[in-house]
């Protein structure tokens, strides 16, 4: 339970940053939502991987396993935000912020069962919370 509610702060911590950058761009800097959403986790990619090894899943193995399957999660997870967006945006036609938001909320899902079971599934500490 300790490690739910650390993932969920440590989210939101993310989120908003990621999300600042993201409408930063949009709308400050007239971005397509697109290119304004693959700045936005570009850049929040590496704040979210040292937060989630350190506070959420307490994580005392090497970088260099974990940060590789961070990534191809990372990729996983932001394939379907991407898809999403563009779907919500394109498609449908829905508002670009309000599209942002659903196609993040499908990221974080993703994300957070990926990293769970198996970016950091064998973290020493994390397995006893």
């Amino acid at each position: 339970m300790k490690q739910l509610i650390r993932f969920i702060l440590v989210g939101l911590f993310n989120t908003a940053f990621g999300y600042g950058i993201i409408f930063f761009c949009m709308y400050a800097l007239r971005m397509t939502p697109e290119m304004s959403n693959i700045l936005g986790y570009a850049i929040s990619l590496g704040v979210s991987y040292l937060l989630h090894k350190k506070i959420t899943f307490e994580s005392d193995r090497q970088h260099r396993t974990e940060a590789i399957r961070f990534l191809v999660v990372f990729a996983i997870s932001y394939a379907v935000n991407l898809l999403l967006l563009v779907l919500l945006v394109h498609a449908i036609q829905l508002n670009k912020g309000v599209s942002q938001v659903f196609a993040g909320a499908a990221y974080v899902s993703v994300s957070f069962l990926l990293n769970k079971f198996y970016v950091f599934k064998t973290s020493t500490r994390a397995a006893n919370t």
